[in-house]
């Protein structure tokens, strides 16, 4: 008889034992948990900041510039209803611009030339964004512009065909702290 009482009043006592808050310990610095980065409009190029670089498809989405296996594709994005923002983790569409104005993507830098777009992991050109366009300059074309046609980007020295480029800035690199 005095085993089931003591039995009963142990369990009686875990039951009715209430941990204090904080008793439990848990981690307390932030650990970092992948999602998507946040790219607003911007107006203008800077050095240091990422891009994504895109012409709109009119239907909630925009063809994005991207870096594919070191070749020049075009990388379909949904873009928020108000179209002033994206979120993405598709890191192929993150341009970052170095210090001699070169677009960078995983080591490699956009090198279009007068008439064609590429990626080098060596050179590059500086970038323009200027009225809605992206433009570079090479010695022997002078001032030239990255073309849109038939889903996928180009180059040309002919201002006329020139895309319609919309530039968003990354303002959150979609690095979250965890809190518990």
């Amino acid at each position: 008889m005095k085993r089931k009482l003591l039995a009963f009043l142990v369990v009686l006592c875990m039951v009715l034992t209430v941990l204090p808050a904080g008793a439990i310990s848990v981690p307390t610095e932030d650990v970092p948990v992948r999602g998507d980065a946040t790219f607003e409009q911007a107006s203008s190029l800077a050095q240091g900041n990422t891009y994504i670089a895109a012409v709109s498809n009119g239907d909630g989405t925009v063809s994005a510039l991207a870096n594919n296996s070191n070749n020049i594709t075009a990388v379909t994005l949904e873009i928020a209803p108000d179209g002033d923002y994206i979120l993405t983790s598709d890191s192929t569409t993150f341009w970052t611009v170095n210090s001699s104005g070169y677009f960078q993507n995983n080591g490699r830098n956009f090198y279009p030339s007068s008439s064609s777009v590429a990626t080098s992991s060596s050179n590059g050109r500086a970038m323009t964004y200027a009225d809605g366009h992206l433009s570079f300059n090479t010695s022997s074309a002078g001032t030239c512009y990255i073309t849109f046609s038939g889903g996928a980007f180009g180059a040309s020295n002919d201002a006329a065909q020139a895309a319609d480029i919309v530039l968003y800035v990354m303002t959150d690199n979609g690095l979250e702290p965890v809190t518990y």
